[in-house]
């Protein structure tokens, strides 16, 4: 049995539906592991320069530090597209 709580950092966009309730359902088993979700927004998808824009590095940052008040233990990957980067 499992002792240590595990806390999962998650990033997504502002306008996913989907993923917490999805992550909620899988996690319901595991009583020692608890998701925490921060938001970017992101209102179009598109492959415009104002939608593309919504994606800038700055403002994923600035939501992965907001996760990183609940001390997550799990560090979050982001991907979208052709680029990714590990937030530390």
């Amino acid at each position: 049995m499992q002792s240590k709580r595990i806390r999962l950092g998650i990033l997504t966009p502002s306008s996913n539906t989907a993923l917490e309730p999805m992550t909620a359902a899988m996690l319901s088993e595991l009583a020692h592991v608890s998701a925490h979700f921060a938001r970017f927004t992101v209102t179009e998808i598109a492959l415009s320069e104002q939608a593309l824009g919504q994606f800038d590095v700055s403002r994923v940052l600035a939501a992965a530090r907001q996760l990183a008040d609940a001390r997550v233990d799990v560090e979050p990957l982001v991907r979208w597209g052709r680029w990714f980067m590990e937030v530390r």
